[in-house]
């Protein structure tokens, strides 16, 4: 039954020309126009730019490369994730896991 949910989902969403595949997962953005679901996708790929751990590039990548050795620059993008996703696992008590 799960699977023919998924299916009906993703049709529908690929018809409406909303999902994308961003940070490891399918988003379905859901916006009144389609001139405002790729704006929302271009901010989320902005943002995966900086914090994907797949990309070799990104501003994450850079920390991970770098830990122990050097401090890394970073946008006020990635800062802003990394303090509230610190935020979030201590409201969580380590249920959400930053890492």
């Amino acid at each position: 039954m799960r699977v023919i949910i998924l299916i009906i989902l993703l049709s529908s969403a690929l018809y409406a020309r909303n999902l994308f595949y961003l940070m490891g997962t399918y988003a379905i953005v859901d916006l009144p126009s389609l001139e405002k679901t790729y704006e929302a996708y271009k901010i989320l790929l902005k943002v995966e730019k900086k914090i994907s751990d797949h990309l070799e590039k990104s501003e994450i990548s850079r920390i991970n490369k770098m830990a122990g050795v050097e401090p890394v620059a970073v946008s006020d993008i990635t800062l802003s994730l990394i303090k509230k996703s610190v935020e979030v696992s201590e409201l969580t008590d380590g249920v959400f896991d930053i890492t």
